[in-house]
């Protein structure tokens, strides 16, 4: 590997020899703060991605476009979704950060290098979540400018037909027979494919098995929110029910404005309610979070209370009360939840996770609001379908996370899932 590197000759090189193995998460910031030593703008390259031929012009371009685009935290080179001939120059923009060949500028650095993952063998999921929280995007190619080939022997990849599923790319300028030239500077469709501004408010949603009901509320949802200062998130927890097809299908144009953000996880086998929201809340944009089932209505007025609310008084957090099918409608901002660590991943049964979440915040100074009662609605059923994605063991009411909840809060544990990762999910790339 040394000798490979110290043959480059296409361009100055310089190698760094570590004496001791670091972790990818430790090498990768020493690399970084070489790179920033000499430069304003680095590429970051991982060992099983493999550029196009016209890669590096395509971070050329970006490198000038973006620099001065402070919403833009980095130049991914990487996209899976096929695209029309007519759009193989187009540029878009979405909230993520994907590490495998990237352009970073040194401001962005700033504030990464000051918060970057403790773990030495891991920084891109930190990273990412870092990106989220502050309402940075990355920029992006519609047609992929690189490919993973990294089948075999990767930390997140569990198997080769898993890698082929989710990071393989057919779709590539690798793999067509591009014409050469600065087209990148001449193109007339440099457009931005979803919009910059991160929103205010995000409507946070989780389902598993519960297709039936986001027919029912998702469709009525986002119709009665057409405010440029929301999203809707949408957390597909290994659902079996073809949600995945039928958020293709239907909300094409939505997916592309950015106003309705889908993400698919094929990880779990049975719903942990906590750890489900946490993941939805940390991929969220929105300055404000709110949680909201699959079974429930959020219409454009309940939307504008809410901004109302939190620009009168930031420091709330609100509850849907009384009703059992609005208590886990909760919202509150951003910041807040991040300090208060979430919601508890120890809670496991189902219930509580929600009530347990306001009492933390409660105690740590939040006001408690209630949710008046004409902003509750919700498709009525029964409690089998609540409980039917849960583990056999798990389908006990809510005495065991009570349990757990009463003595963390006793002991003046307000933080939860403290040195423990939380929120975190292997998204499938689809």
């Amino acid at each position: 590997m040394l000798a490979l590197a110290q043959g480059i000759s296409c361009a100055e090189t310089r190698v760094t020899l570590n004496r001791w193995p670091a972790g990818c998460g430790r090498n990768t910031y020493l690399a970084w703060q070489d790179g920033f030593a000499l430069a304003d703008f680095i590429i970051h390259v991982e060992d099983d991605t493999v550029p196009a031929p016209d890669c590096l012009r395509y971070l050329e371009h970006c490198r000038a476009a973006y620099a001065r685009d402070q919403a833009i935290f980095s130049v991914s080179t990487y996209h899976r979704e096929p695209c029309a001939p007519a759009d193989y120059y187009r540029i878009g923009r979405r909230s993520r950060y994907t590490c495998w060949l990237v352009g970073l500028w040194s401001d962005r650095w700033l504030w990464a290098r000051d918060d970057w993952n403790p773990d030495p063998k891991r920084y891109a999921c930190h990273l990412a979540d870092r990106v989220k929280a502050r309402g940075l995007q990355e920029v992006h190619p519609l047609l992929s400018r690189s490919q993973n080939i990294g089948a075999t022997r990767g930390l997140h990849v569990p198997s080769a037909e898993w890698h082929r599923q989710h990071q393989h790319t057919e779709h590539w300028a690798g793999a067509l027979n591009l014409p050469s030239g600065p087209y990148f500077e001449a193109a007339p469709a440099l457009e931005v494919v979803s919009g910059a501004t991160a929103p205010r408010l995000s409507y946070c949603i989780t389902c598993m098995g519960r297709r039936h009901h986001l027919q029912q509320t998702l469709p009525r949802n986002l119709a009665e929110n057409s405010l440029p200062e929301v999203e809707f998130v949408l957390l597909d927890y290994n659902s079996p029910d073809g949600l995945r097809e039928w958020v293709r299908e239907n909300f094409a144009p939505e997916l592309r404005s950015g106003k309705l953000a889908y993400y698919r996880t094929q990880e779990p086998r049975y719903y942990h309610s906590a750890h489900a929201k946490n993941t939805v809340h940390r991929l969220a944009r929105g300055e404000i979070l709110c949680n909201l089932d699959a079974d429930n209505f959020a219409g454009r007025e309940f939307t504008e209370y809410l901004l109302r609310a939190f620009s009168a008084q930031p420091d709330l957090i609100i509850q849907g009360t009384g009703d059992r099918g609005v208590i886990g409608r909760v919202a509150l901002v951003g910041h807040w939840f991040h300090q208060l660590g979430g919601y508890d991943e120890q809670l496991q049964d189902w219930g509580h996770d929600d009530n347990e979440l306001v009492a933390r915040a409660v105690r740590l100074g939040l006001k408690h609001e209630k949710l008046p009662a004409h902003f509750t609605s919700c498709l009525k059923h029964g409690n089998e379908e609540r409980l039917a994605n849960f583990p056999p063991e798990r389908r006990a009411f809510s005495q065991r996370n009570r349990e757990i909840s009463a003595v963390n809060l006793a002991a003046g544990r307000l933080v939860a899932n403290a040195g423990r990762r939380w929120g975190e999910a292997l998204l499938a790339n689809d």
